[in-house]
């Protein structure tokens, strides 16, 4: 299967900007979705194959997903074994392979979500404050492929917050971050 309902309702609107630079579908504005999806689809628009560079994508974005599971499981806890039984999990989860094989946004957000968390555990061992800015770009892109992830928001600025607080060099960066 490679496309469900949802499919059609990100596709429009990616063909609108790309032939308008509108986050348009049938002549109006799309008020009930956000544009983050579609804008992902725009480059497969633009080469006339949506679907397919769509589905290669999201299977190099579960590959990424892989990646960061087993970087975040062996290089923050140091558990390389358990790292590579999260990733093999994750390889093996149904409803992920499922999702990667659909037009559907949960494949780039689970991306994204992983990112966010990659970032904010860089953020919280080197304590640079751009890597705490990069996981709230990562954060803001999550946020317009699927609206619901802003409620992992305040977890994020406690992250940072706490980071902050223990390495002492990012101390100001992680108030005020927590404080917006």
């Amino acid at each position: 299967m490679w496309s469900e309902a949802d499919t059609v309702s990100h596709l429009e609107p990616a063909k609108e900007l790309v032939a308008s630079g509108r986050f348009f579908a049938h002549g109006e504005p799309v008020v009930m979705r956000t544009p983050g999806y579609s804008w992902f689809l725009v480059p497969g628009v633009v080469f006339r194959q949506p679907v397919a560079v769509a589905l290669v994508a999201q299977v190099l974005l579960g590959g990424a997903g892989l990646w960061l599971v087993f970087s975040l499981g062996g290089g923050y806890l140091g558990n390389f074994r358990a790292a590579a039984w999260a990733a093999w999990l994750l390889a093996l989860e149904p409803v992920s392979i499922q999702y990667t094989s659909e037009v559907v946004t949960e494949a780039l957000s689970a991306a994204l979500v992983l990112l966010v968390f990659g970032l904010l555990v860089r953020y919280e061992q080197q304590g640079r404050p751009a890597w705490a800015a990069a996981a709230g770009a990562a954060m803001s892109a999550a946020a317009f492929v699927r609206p619901v992830l802003l409620v992992l928001l305040p977890f994020g600025l406690l992250a940072v917050l706490v980071a902050g607080l223990r390495n002492h060099r990012g101390r100001s960066v992680a108030v005020a971050l927590a404080l917006a």
